[in-house]
């Protein structure tokens, strides 16, 4: 009896043994699973982000044995590489030529070391491809309009999709955007991208950022600049945007050479300079020459650099004021003193004929109550939806600041962060939510490191929950004062933090500083 029991027992071990070795075998991985599903997505993505393995699966998924054909690659609009390798460029440069829609390539912490490898990508980036006829918005390459086509993932779209791409071959499209983040490039690397610049007229909008110009190659910048120069004869370009880069000499006079090779009314719209080097003295000179330029459609201004000075002031005032289109003016941690903040803020409040201006950031610059007048005055007379005066107080928050803040039914970010407002500041504060709340549009306040205590947050939270419904969608309260009372600080946290829940909201974001709870 004993030996059948064992008999029997074998077996049913021996079956589950089996039966889990075929399931094994018949059960596909969780990468197989993805790659497998990735296919039947792309036609529906306008956005695809890969790592340099990533890029090589997926290039292995699409193009092996032509069964997925690469018409699938038609809608993406923003591809972006990340840590991209010598041995993923083939590979990337595939994915690259096939999508006929792309507008805007982004490669960030490339690791591609030869030269032979960073020519191949640029020269595939560089190259018109066949257009299908669908619309985009070339100045917006992150907008995606309405009536773009997307196309289903069956046979019988693919097949007229083909058939649509061989009949409409006499429309090109081009990359227009190319970001090159976190690559530091050698003279080599830099004299191959020189030597595409020259030739690329398609490119609207350069951004380079931390590429260790200054540092491994000298002379980056020069050199760039000098490769657009040369191919803006042929074409115009809408943005340059510079980022943790050295400016070197003269590089301030190459810069505004190239924005004076467009013509008075050219699209050139997007300038950023942010984390640079550059000195008073060719911020001045650089901002003379694009106010005599009369450059007139520069939309967004990006300068993040010590530009403390009565003439450079002077001269980013008067260029501002000739900006009729200027939409973005983001200033932040330029070591601007109260009568240099106030001579700009001037220049922004004089622009009355034109009440275009959306986004303000003067973080990190000294405000005093001329500077807050001035701002409450453009408050009043432009649709703002971003400010940013984050460290910039010098004074109390005026009952003034409150009512235009209140009364601007457009604003949708306010960062108040890191100025001292203390409770007596929370509570004046706190007016802007009064009733009636129809009219008022901020969805994010951060009123973070401003002293605040436990009395602020109960007269914070209480001010809240009695304006529900509410539609505050994130709030920031960290670096305050709410060490020293446990339980009482738990209680009106979990107070502000219910009171946010209950308005059904999509995220809630509140940081507090438990540092001496933990």
């Amino acid at each position: 009896m004993n030996s059948l029991l064992n008999d029997s027992n074998k077996a049913f071990t021996n079956r589950n043994v089996t039966n889990r070795d075929h399931d094994t075998q018949t059960t596909p991985t969780v990468k197989q699973q993805v790659m497998d599903i990735i296919p039947l997505c792309l036609p529906y993505l306008y956005r695809l982000h890969l790592h340099n393995c990533s890029c090589r699966e997926l290039a292995h998924a699409i193009f092996k044995d032509g069964t997925i054909p690469d018409i699938l690659l038609n809608n993406i609009r923003h591809l972006e590489f990340h840590n991209l390798r010598d041995n993923g460029v083939d590979f990337a440069c595939q994915i690259i030529s096939n999508s006929i829609q792309l507008n805007e390539i982004v490669m960030r912490y490339t690791k591609i070391n030869t030269k032979e490898a960073f020519d191949r990508i640029l020269n595939v980036i560089s190259t018109e491809r066949y257009d299908q006829g669908f619309t985009k918005d070339k100045l917006c390459p992150d907008i995606v309009n309405n009536n773009h086509k997307v196309l289903q993932a069956t046979n019988k779209t693919v097949i007229s999709s083909h058939k649509m791409l061989q009949n409409s071959q006499a429309t090109m499209s081009s990359i227009e955007v190319l970001c090159l983040s976190s690559y530091w490039m050698d003279d080599g690397l830099v004299k191959s991208l020189c030597k595409t610049l020259t030739t690329w007229y398609s490119l609207k909008c350069l951004k380079i950022i931390d590429n260790g110009f200054g540092i491994l190659c000298t002379n980056g910048i020069k050199q760039i600049l000098q490769s657009l120069i040369q191919s803006r004869k042929k074409s115009q370009l809408y943005g340059l945007h510079i980022e943790q880069n050295f400016f070197q000499e003269q590089d301030e006079n190459y810069l505004a050479e190239l924005i004076n090779t467009n013509s008075s009314y050219s699209s050139f719209k997007v300038l950023a300079l942010s984390d640079v080097n550059i000195t008073v003295k060719q911020a001045s000179t650089l901002f003379q020459s694009i106010d005599n330029s009369r450059i007139k459609k520069l939309k967004k201004i990006t300068i993040t650099a010590n530009i403390d000075g009565d003439i450079t002031a002077k001269a980013l005032g008067n260029m501002l004021i000739h900006c009729d289109s200027i939409e973005l003016c983001h200033l932040p941690c330029c070591g601007l003193t109260e009568s240099t903040s106030e001579a700009i803020l001037k220049s922004l409040q004089n622009r009355q004929k034109y009440q275009n201006l959306v986004s303000l950031n003067m973080e990190g610059n000294s405000l005093n109550n001329i500077g807050i007048g001035i701002i409450n005055s453009i408050i009043r007379t432009n649709n703002l939806r971003y400010l940013n005066l984050s460290s910039c107080f010098q004074a109390e928050i005026t009952e003034d600041f409150i009512r235009c803040i209140r009364g601007c039914h457009s604003l949708l970010y306010l960062n108040l962060s890191h100025n001292k407002i203390d409770d007596n500041g929370i509570a004046r504060l706190s007016c802007i939510f009064n009733k009636p709340v129809s009219n008022i549009s901020i969805r994010s306040i951060d009123i973070s490191v401003n002293n605040i205590t436990i009395s602020g947050l109960k007269n914070l939270a209480s001010c809240l929950k009695s304006l529900l419904p509410w539609r505050l969608k994130w709030i920031d309260i960290s670096g305050n004062y709410f060490n020293d009372q446990f339980e009482e600080t738990t209680s009106q946290f979990n107070l502000l933090t219910s009171v946010l829940t209950a308005d059904n909201i999509n995220r809630v974001n509140i940081f507090a500083d438990y540092v001496s709870m933990m």
